[in-house]
């Protein structure tokens, strides 16, 4: 049977449906990702003492007190475990999203979605998928450092006048609208890899090949989809609230604080790239036909 394509609201409906059907395969799948990451969160920033230097930096007289040589030695180790803890995260969303596809995918096809499948999938796919996350996060970074070394050099020859901040502004904003609609354009290629098994580059061409001709409405269902994932995460963490209170006491709990937050966010990417995949489906129902089994090859 051919898929066929959907308006929002209905594109909007299936997401709905498609997490409150298979929402045991979407979460175990997510666990498998973000409790390992959750750990390792909770070593980091317990081994940086992320709870003493709230501690500390609530003096104001103590903060006063201290040299910026002082400043950049007692931030240096929550900023090198916030690293690790990013770092580790991009891997555990590029994972879940490549299980959440596969999910969608069998859910199209007739068949229930099993995490532990779904997890040996996306370990498969894992490597293409953080390659081709890396060539997207540099080409974004790229775009911005190129504006603003541009910008610097601008700045640094004629001098600042009222001409050149007015045209650095120009360069800045051209070039955050420029990594905007790349970003988004690039932003469904966990899908391409997980439904087409697309390599690194044709994953990223695939994406940007059909988010062009529906642009806007792809930016309106990433913005619809992401703030309610947003809301219901922004509600649950306040469940969290008494263990950083218990900081002030235990500086301990707010390094667990941090972990348990950390796996807090593996549902709701379970649920993004849900989202995502149910969006890909019907962008490329537009461009060819698709049936259900094409997106288990």
């Amino acid at each position: 049977m051919q898929i066929q394509p959907a308006d929002f609201g209905a594109n909007l409906t299936s997401w709905l449906k498609t997490m409150g059907k298979n929402w045991r395969a979407l979460l175990l799948s997510s666990l498998v990702a973000y409790v390992p990451l959750a750990v390792i969160a909770t070593i980091a920033f317990s081994v940086a003492d992320l709870g003493s230097l709230f501690e500390r930096l609530e003096d104001p007289q103590l903060v006063e007190g201290l040299s910026l040589s002082e400043l950049v030695d007692l931030l240096t180790p929550i900023f090198f475990a916030s690293l690790v803890a990013a770092a580790l995260q991009w891997v555990a969303t590029a994972f879940v999203y490549l299980a959440s596809a596969r999910a969608v995918a069998s859910d199209l096809a007739g068949r229930e979605p099993d995490w532990r499948s779904m997890s040996r999938f996306a370990l498969r796919r894992l490597i293409p998928a953080f390659a081709a996350s890396l060539v997207f996060l540099l080409g974004l970074i790229g775009a911005l450092t190129i504006a603003g070394v541009v910008s610097w050099i601008i700045i640094a020859s004629v001098g600042p006048s009222f001409g050149t901040v007015f045209l650095v502004a120009v360069i800045v904003l051209t070039a955050i609208a420029i990594t905007f609609w790349l970003g988004m354009s690039l932003s469904l290629y966990p899908q391409a890899i997980a439904m087409a098994d697309r390599g690194v580059g044709s994953s990223l061409r695939e994406s940007f090949r059909l988010v062009q001709p529906r642009f806007w409405p792809t930016v309106g269902f990433v913005l619809v989809t992401g703030l309610i994932a947003s809301a219901v995460v922004q509600v649950a963490s306040l469940a969290l609230y008494p263990i950083f209170l218990a900081g002030t006491v235990v500086p301990l709990a707010v390094a667990v604080g941090y972990g348990l937050l950390a796996l807090m966010q593996g549902p709701v990417a379970a649920a993004i790239g849900a989202a995502y995949a149910i969006w890909y489906v019907d962008l490329r129902a537009r461009s060819e036909p698709l049936t259900p089994d094409m997106l288990l090859d």
